[in-house]
C-alpha cells in the first residue's frame, strides 16, 4: 500500500514540477488547483488584440441609468446631510449597490491610468516606472515586490499588482474587505456576500453567478472570470464598465510569471480595454462567467407613452416583500424628442393585498398619473396610467414591473441641476435615486 502511495505522489509531483510555461503562464489570482496560476496564450493574445478604451468617470454608466460621476456626486451631497441625530434614516439597497459599484469604477479607472503611477530608477533591479506592472502576488500599490511564485525568472521589484491584487484594490476602495487570495475565491457568491454582509449587515444585497451572458447584458461593476472548461477553478478575473457607446470596457491586470519586460512595459499590464464583439470562448476550452452585486428584491419599471415601441425610461426599485412601504424615487429623464424630465414616482405597498400603488408626478410638465399593480407575477405587462392630474395632455403613460435588475435606459445623462439637490437635500426619506 505504501509503495502505491509513494508512487502515485511522485509521479503527480513530477507533473507539477514539469508544467509548461504555455500551459501555467499568466495573470495571478487564480488557478486549476491550489499550487499553480495561469493564462493561456490565446487569452492572453485576445486582450492584446484590444483598443485601449480611453474613457473617464464621466463615460461609466451604472445600472441606475446615471453616469458614475454624477451619482457619486449626488449620493455623497445626500449622506453629508445626514446627521448622528436621524435614527429613522435608512438609506436605500438600490442606493448602496451603486455607490459600491460606482466607487470600484473610479478606483478601476484611477489604477489604470499609466499617468497616475510615476516612479524614478531607484537603482539595480528597481527600474523607473510609468504605471503600475504586473506583479504575481502583488496585493499593495505603495511598495516595490519581485513577486512570490517560486521559479519565476523576473528579477526586478516593481510597483504594480496581480489580477486579484487589482480586485482587491477595487472593494477596498468601496470599504469592502474582499480576500486577498486568488481570482477563483474573488468570484465565488459565498466570498463576496460575506464581504458585503459584513460591511452592510443590514441591507438586502445578493450576489449572483450569472455564468456566461451575452456582452450586451453586462452591466458596470460586473465581476468577470475566466476558467477552463474541464476546471473548476477560474485562472483570471476583471471588472466589466458599461459607458452605453460602441463597447464594453473591461479592466484588469495581466502579465505572466515569466513574462518579465511585459510586466514592466508602458503599454502592459493595468489596462481597461474596448470589447466591440464579444468576448470569445477561447480556442483552448475557456469559458468566462458574470459575477453580479445585486439587490434583492429587484424590480425594473419601464415607463413609455401609449402607441410607442420603446421605453422612454427604465430603472431599479426596490420592492421589500411581506412589508408595507412608502418610498419615493426621483429621476432626471428626458422624453422622446429629447427634452429634459423631472420625474418623481411614489411608490405605495399593500402587503396584506399584495399590491403596488403608483404615482407618476411629471414636476415640469404639471400632471399626474397612476396606477395599481398586483406584484402576482415576475411580469405585470404594460398598465395604462390613469391621469389624475393632466396639464397638458401629451399621451397616456403605461407603465410596467419586471422582476429582476436590468440595465437601465433612457436616462438623462447630464449634471444634476441646482435645483435638484436643493430637492433631494430638502427631504431625506422621500427623494432617492433608484429605492428607498
Amino acid at each position: 500500500m505504501k509503495k502505491w502511495f509513494f508512487l502515485v505522489f511522485g509521479v503527480c509531483l513530477v507533473s507539477l514540477l514539469t508544467c509548461s510555461e504555455n500551459e501555467h503562464s499568466g495573470a495571478g489570482g487564480g488557478s486549476t488547483h491550489a499550487l499553480v496560476e495561469y493564462m493561456p496564450d490565446d487569452l492572453f493574445d485576445w486582450f492584446e488584440s484590444l483598443p485601449d478604451a480611453n474613457i473617464t468617470l464621466e463615460d461609466v454608466i451604472l445600472p441606475n441609468g446615471m453616469r458614475a460621476s454624477v451619482f457619486l456626486e449626488w449620493y455623497q451631497n445626500r449622506l453629508s446631510k445626514i446627521t448622528v441625530d436621524d435614527d429613522d434614516y435608512q438609506e436605500s439597497d438600490v442606493n448602496i449597490k451603486d455607490n459600491i459599484l460606482g466607487l470600484m469604477s473610479d478606483k478601476g479607472l484611477f489604477l489604470t491610468e499609466r499617468s497616475n503611477f510615476i516612479y524614478p530608477d531607484e537603482g539595480e533591479n528597481k527600474p523607473a516606472q510609468r504605471g503600475l506592472a504586473y506583479v504575481w502576488g502583488g496585493k499593495q500599490i505603495n511598495v516595490r515586490n519581485t513577486g512570490t511564485t517560486a521559479g519565476s525568472s523576473c528579477t526586478d521589484s516593481l510597483y504594480g499588482l496581480d489580477c486579484s491584487g487589482l480586485i482587491h484594490q477595487l472593494f477596498r476602495h468601496a470599504g469592502i474587505n474582499l480576500v486577498t487570495g486568488r481570482a477563483d475565491d474573488q468570484r465565488r457568491v459565498r466570498v463576496l456576500s460575506a464581504a458585503l454582509t459584513a460591511r452592510y449587515p443590514d441591507a438586502r444585497l445578493i450576489v449572483e453567478d450569472l455564468g456566461q451572458i451575452p456582452v450586451d447584458e453586462f452591466v458596470s461593476g460586473d465581476i468577470i472570470y475566466w476558467r477552463m472548461e474541464n476546471a473548476t477553478d477560474a485562472h483570471h478575473i476583471g471588472m466589466v464598465l458599461n459607458t452605453g457607446g460602441d463597447g464594453t470596457v473591461i479592466v484588469h491586470s495581466r502579465g505572466g510569471r515569466n513574462r518579465c519586460e511585459f510586466n514592466r512595459t508602458d503599454g502592459g499590464p493595468e489596462q481597461k480595454y474596448l470589447v466591440r464583439d464579444g468576448v470569445p470562448v477561447a480556442s483552448r476550452g475557456q469559458t468566462y462567467g458574470i459575477v453580479r452585486i445585486n439587490v434583492a428584491d429587484a424590480w425594473t419599471l419601464r415607463l413609455r407613452c401609449e402607441g410607442r415601441n420603446y421605453d422612454m425610461l427604465s430603472t431599479t426599485i426596490s420592492i421589500p416583500p411581506y412589508t408595507d412601504f412608502e418610498e419615493y424615487i426621483f429621476i432626471l429623464a428626458a422624453d422622446y424628442g429629447g427634452g429634459p424630465l423631472e420625474l418623481m414616482f411614489r411608490l405605495r405597498r399593500n402587503s396584506a393585498e399584495q399590491t403596488l400603488d403608483l404615482r407618476l408626478y411629471s414636476l415640469n410638465a404639471g400632471r399626474v398619473d397612476a396606477a395599481l399593480f398586483h406584484l402576482d407575477s415576475d411580469d405585470t405587462g404594460y398598465v395604462d396610467m390613469d391621469r389624475v392630474v393632466s396639464q397638458p395632455l401629451t399621451c397616456v403613460g403605461q407603465v410596467r414591473l419586471v422582476r429582476g435588475n436590468q440595465p437601465a435606459t433612457g436616462l438623462e445623462r447630464r449634471r444634476l441641476s441646482e435645483a435638484a439637490h436643493g430637492f433631494c437635500d430638502e427631504d431625506k426619506k422621500c427623494v432617492t435615486f433608484g429605492g428607498r
